[in-house]
């Protein structure tokens, strides 16, 4: 018969859960930026560029807004809990993501 090692049914179990390599590399992503956005002062976010404001606005809160509708719940939680330093710090440079965000 054939061997199945423990690394082979521990993969499949993990498959099972959800918890991939692409699931766990977007939860430790969202991690991350939740860290950075709430550890981080207003006036230097705001002072980064406009390639950082451009990449807030068209890939992190497009990212979130496709999360929000995860099965998952922790990607879920993550993404809402992102979405308020969002709010905080750059409510007046995204009122249109905004608008999405709550009327989605």
């Amino acid at each position: 018969g054939s061997h199945v090692s423990a690394a082979d049914t521990s993969m499949q179990g993990a498959i099972v859960d959800g918890l991939n390599p692409a699931f766990e590399s977007k939860i430790l992503a969202l991690d991350l930026l939740l860290y950075v956005l709430s550890h981080t002062s207003t006036p230097s976010m705001l002072n980064s560029g406009p390639q950082f404001a451009y990449a807030v606005r068209h890939y992190l809160c497009v990212s979130l807004l496709k999360n929000c509708t995860s099965t998952n719940t922790t990607v879920v939680n993550l993404s809402l809990r992102l979405f308020v330093p969002l709010i905080r710090h750059y409510r007046s440079h995204l009122k249109t993501e905004i608008e999405a965000f709550v009327t989605n």
